[in-house]
């Protein structure tokens, strides 16, 4: 497990409330009313991480309160969870998952890669700003895609002579 979420669990552990730790690469997530409807959930979270830096969700730790408490463990099935987040994206997203065990509670650490693509959850690209996903213009789809590839407008022929 990574440095960040292992320091990020032990904080929370020691009573900080989990969402005041997420940041652009950590989040905290637990499971949802539905199974389809937390499957859907984690796939944008892991598009969202994909399309900026790369990132970690953690599943089974509440937003609030810190401390003990916070360990609420989840039961997903870690194979249902890769291929599903693999389905729902779009180009799909392939991403890493390790079982922690943390006050008797099992959570899921999910780890997504940043990506060379923009992807999305039906239609819909998002990218991590701060601690939050923030929803992607056509432009800065675009532009993601472009800095992406390593296109630099600026280093090309503008097909205008000098004279």
């Amino acid at each position: 497990m990574r440095d960040e979420v292992w320091a990020a669990l032990e904080v929370i552990r020691s009573g900080r409330p989990a969402h005041e730790l997420e940041s652009q690469t950590l989040d905290f997530k637990t499971v949802g009313r539905s199974l389809a409807d937390t499957l859907k959930d984690l796939a944008e979270a892991s598009a969202c991480f994909a399309n900026s830096d790369g990132g970690t969700i953690v599943v089974g730790v509440k937003d609030r309160p810190g401390g003990q408490g916070a360990f609420v463990g989840q039961d997903l099935d870690h194979t249902q969870l890769v291929a599903r987040i693999y389905e729902l994206t779009d180009p799909a997203l392939v991403v890493m998952i390790e079982e922690q065990e943390v006050e008797g509670a099992l959570l899921s650490v999910i780890t997504v890669p940043a990506s060379p693509d923009v992807h999305q959850v039906r239609g819909r690209a998002t990218e991590r700003v701060g601690d939050s996903c923030r929803r992607m213009t056509a432009n800065r789809i675009a532009a993601a895609q472009a800095d992406k590839r390593g296109d630099d407008w600026s280093a090309k022929d503008s097909g205008v002579s000098l004279e």
